[in-house]
C-alpha cells in the first residue's frame, strides 16, 4: 500500500481466508478461540482496506453466532488470548461505526461478545525476549491504560450511535438526555488514569478529549455557538504541541498516529481558520500510508473550508462522497 502496489492478491487471499473460517466453525473439534483469530485478522484487514472488500461479518452465519454463544457460556476457559482478541473486536467495532458508518460486526455478534471483569491477562512473553525494569513497567502501566482504552472506545461507539446516521429521529428530551449520560463520562473515565503516568502516554489524553468534541459534533450545534469543546481542544492542542517539542518533530521525526483522530475533530469543529490550519499541518506530520494520513488532512481541509464558506456544520460523509467520489475510511 504505502508503495502504491496493487492489493488484488491480498483480497484473493482474504476472500479464501473467509471461505476456510465457515469451514473452521463446522468442524465442531477446532476451538472456537482459534476461529477468534481468523475473525480479528480479517476484521484487521478489512480495517485497512475498506475501499476493497465489504464487510463479511456484518451478516453472520447462524453456526458462528452458535458458537460464539456456546463459547461465552465457559469465560473460565478462554485464553488470554482470546480475551484480548475480544476486546479488540470490540474496538474495532466502535471505530468502524464513527462517522456513518455501519460496523463490522452484526448487532447480534457484538452483542454475545462476553464483558470480562477486572483487567485484562498480559500475554506472555515471547521465550528470548529479555525481560527488564521497563517489561515490569509495562506490565503495571499497560493493563490500567489499555483498559482505559477499551472503555473509552466502547463509550464511543455508544455516541456514534447517536448520530443522525444511526439513530431514529430523536425530538427534545431524548437526544439531551442521551447527551449528558455521555458527557460526564470521558473525563471520569480518564481523570484517575492521567494523574500519574508517564508523559510518555501522553498520547492516550487526547483520544480522551476528542470524544467531548464529538458528543458536541453529535448534538448538531451550530458552530458558531460552541464553548464547551472550545476547552477540549485547546488541551488538546497543547498536548500536541508539547510532544512535538519534546520529540523533534520538527527536525524529521514523525508525529504519533495516537493522535489523529483527535486532530481531525480539532481541523472541522472551530470555525478559527488558523486553528484548523493548525491542526491540518499536525495530520500532515503523522506522515503514515497504513493510516492514510494525506487523506484525512485532505479530507479535513475541503470540510472546514465548506463549513467556513456556509457558517455551518457540513455532513461530513456525504461531503465526502461528493468530494472524493467514496465513503470516508474508518478513522
Amino acid at each position: 500500500m504505502k508503495c502504491n502496489l496493487s492489493t488484488a492478491r491480498a483480497v484473493d487471499h482474504f476472500r479464501c481466508a473467509r471461505d476456510l473460517l465457515d469451514e473452521l466453525l463446522g468442524d465442531d473439534s477446532q476451538d472456537f478461540g482459534t476461529a477468534l483469530v481468523s475473525i480479528f485478522l480479517l476484521c484487521v484487514f478489512q480495517l485497512i482496506f475498506t475501499d476493497e472488500t465489504v464487510a463479511v461479518f456484518e451478516d453472520q452465519s447462524q453456526i458462528l453466532l452458535q458458537r460464539l454463544e456456546s463459547w461465552v457460556q465457559y469465560p473460565s476457559s478462554h485464553s488470554p488470548l482470546s480475551k484480548r482478541l475480544n476486546a479488540w473486536l470490540k474496538i474495532i467495532q466502535a471505530i468502524t461505526m464513527r462517522g456513518g458508518g455501519g460496523g463490522l460486526l452484526s448487532e447480534a455478534f457484538y452483542e454475545l461478545l462476553p464483558n470480562y471483569e477486572g483487567a485484562l491477562p498480559f500475554l506472555e512473553m515471547m521465550p528470548d525476549h529479555e525481560q527488564d525494569v521497563s517489561t515490569e513497567l509495562h506490565e503495571v502501566l499497560g493493563a490500567p491504560l489499555f483498559d482505559f482504552y477499551l472503555q473509552l472506545q466502547i463509550l464511543s461507539g455508544r455516541i456514534a450511535k447517536e448520530t443522525h446516521y444511526h439513530r431514529s429521529r430523536f425530538v427534545g428530551k431524548p437526544i439531551n438526555d442521551a447527551a449528558s449520560n455521555s458527557q460526564t463520562n470521558p473525563f471520569s473515565i480518564g481523570a484517575e488514569y492521567f494523574k500519574s503516568y508517564h508523559r510518555s502516554y501522553s498520547y492516550m489524553q487526547p483520544a480522551c478529549f476528542a470524544e467531548y468534541v464529538e458528543i458536541d459534533h453529535v448534538l448538531g450545534d451550530p458552530l458558531t455557538k460552541w464553548t464547551g469543546p472550545r476547552e477540549a481542544i485547546q488541551t488538546i492542542k497543547e498536548i500536541v504541541d508539547d510532544d512535538w517539542e519534546e520529540n523533534d518533530v520538527a527536525h524529521g521525526k514523525e508525529l504519533n498516529s495516537g493522535y489523529l483522530r483527535a486532530l481531525f475533530l480539532c481541523a472541522i469543529e472551530c470555525m478559527d481558520r488558523e486553528q484548523s490550519q493548525w491542526a491540518i499541518r499536525r495530520i500532515r506530520e503523522i506522515r503514515s500510508a497504513t493510516y492514510r494520513t494525506e487523506f484525512f488532512a485532505e479530507f479535513a481541509r475541503a470540510l472546514s473550508e465548506a463549513q467556513m464558506e456556509r457558517e455551518r456544520r457540513v455532513i461530513s460523509k456525504y461531503f465526502c462522497i461528493w468530494y472524493f467520489g467514496g465513503q470516508p475510511l474508518f478513522l
